[in-house]
């Protein structure tokens, strides 16, 4: 499974625990910017390389065509989904909070 910049990036900020505001507040930008990174892939070199300091990733995480090592497949798709979910899954949503607390 190839993942492109977008999901790489929606997967590590998901998957790092830190709300869109507090990752925004670490690097400098606003919350709506880190939302338009998720949404889009569009980022500056600079904020990425500030993205991956506060995540503790490498930047070659993002360009590699591998998946890392440190998310097996399994986990990746499982949030992928999650976070392909929408608002009128509401219910869903919160099951799914309730079983990761």
């Amino acid at each position: 499974m190839l993942l492109n910049l977008r999901d790489k990036i929606r997967l590590h900020i998901d998957g790092s625990g830190q709300s869109d505001s507090e990752i925004a507040r670490k690097i400098g930008v606003s919350r709506v910017s880190v939302g338009r990174w998720k949404k889009t892939g569009q980022i500056t070199r600079e904020n990425l390389v500030k993205l991956c300091s506060i995540l503790g990733v490498s930047e070659r995480d993002f360009y590699s065509d591998e998946i890392s090592s440190e998310m097996p497949l399994k986990k990746i798709n499982i949030i992928k989904k999650i976070a392909d979910l929408d608002y009128n899954q509401l219910d869903l949503i919160k099951r799914i909070e309730d079983l990761l607390e």
